[in-house]
């Protein structure tokens, strides 16, 4: 009785949130917050939280929106991460290889110095991000347009689950049982922009949804930065013109850490290797190259270059990539500090 008593009380926060603006503003006062109690309060299923403004773990950032969401549903064991060590990585859907591959490992060098990785689960960079945080043992954040207990994309649900797992959150505004609409995934990117303190493009097209989420973090005051891509490359456009309009520039983990003045937590400070593994990872100036071009450059004897190769491809420093090379992944050394963005947390 208790579970239909609250899928009855989602059905109609729903229709609630379905409602357009000025819809829900013409409703009473008293409507509208008992619309949002029955948001917040009601018995939805165990595993997910629901939080509203009055709550003090809802998300600074979105206190900060002229139109905050009425609640939100997360799901994931911990408190949520503060906006401090957030950081959001976004992209196109139809990513190319390379886009997915500094994606991945963006997300897995700075998982490694402590930061949160927030992205939106989407196909392409998104996921790519998650799974670079994951890969790193870090902790990362996925934003959903669908209810966190039925992620979307479904050929994703593998990699919410596995983001839970490894105690991870899943976030939405949208209440258990809510219907699915088109109109709800550019609205899911204000909630992206709203949790973090920078917003880096990893690789998007001209007309990619990625720059409604830079749109968003523009109005809120969220810093934004974007990664290089080729010249002339339809995949890179939209990137590429965000940097031409002054986004800063991303080439590497160290190139974020510099923007945030980010100094990890005690216990998560650079990851430390071995030094034959560590002059191996540092020799090359290529962001990959094949396993005799490595050994090489490294100046190692033959069977100590080879072992710390191996040791790095083991730890996910280095993978194999199509063409019989090997990518380096960006290191999680210590940041330089060069002033960052002068953030202050907002409490």
């Amino acid at each position: 009785m208790e579970l239909e008593a609250a899928l009855r009380s989602a059905r109609r926060a729903d229709r609630y949130c379905s409602l357009k603006q000025n819809d829900q503003e013409a409703l009473p006062l008293a409507s509208r917050g008992r619309f949002r109690n029955e948001q917040t309060r009601a018995g939805f299923p165990p595993d997910v939280r629901a939080l509203g403004p009055e709550d003090s773990s809802f998300p600074a950032g979105y206190r900060r929106m002229k139109r905050p969401p009425e609640a939100i549903f997360v799901r994931g064991s911990s408190p949520l991460p503060g906006l401090a060590c957030c950081v959001a990585l976004i992209g196109s859907r139809r990513a190319t290889s390379q886009g997915l591959f500094m994606a991945e490992q963006l997300g897995a060098a700075l998982a490694r110095r402590g930061l949160c990785v927030v992205s939106g689960l989407a196909l392409g960079i998104d996921a790519a991000a998650h799974k670079g945080a994951l890969a790193a043992g870090g902790k990362t954040l996925a934003v959903l347009a669908s209810p966190v207990h039925e992620p979307t994309p479904r050929r994703n649900a593998g990699l919410a689950q596995a983001i839970l797992d490894s105690g991870g959150w899943l976030l939405s505004e949208r209440p258990p049982e809510a219907i699915l609409r088109p109109e709800e995934f550019p609205k899911r990117n204000r909630l992206v922009a709203g949790l973090v303190r920078l917003v880096v493009v990893v690789e998007a097209g001209h007309r990619s949804g990625t720059l409604s989420t830079v749109e968003h973090a523009q109005e809120f005051g969220v810093h934004v930065a974007a990664m290089p891509g080729p010249a002339g490359s339809p995949a890179c456009a939209g990137s590429n013109a965000l940097l031409r309009d002054g986004a800063s520039w991303v080439e590497s983990a160290e190139d974020v850490l510099d923007l945030l003045a980010w100094e990890a937590p005690p216990g998560q400070s650079a990851l430390l290797l071995p030094p034959d593994e560590q002059l191996l990872l540092d020799s090359s100036g290529e962001l990959a190259a094949t396993a005799s071009s490595w050994l090489r450059s490294s100046g190692l004897p033959d069977a100590r270059a080879r072992n710390a190769l191996t040791a790095l491809v083991g730890k996910g420093l280095l993978l194999r990539l199509p063409g019989g090379l090997l990518g380096r992944s960006f290191r999680a050394g210590p940041a330089r500090r060069r002033g960052g963005l002068g953030f202050e947390e907002v409490t």
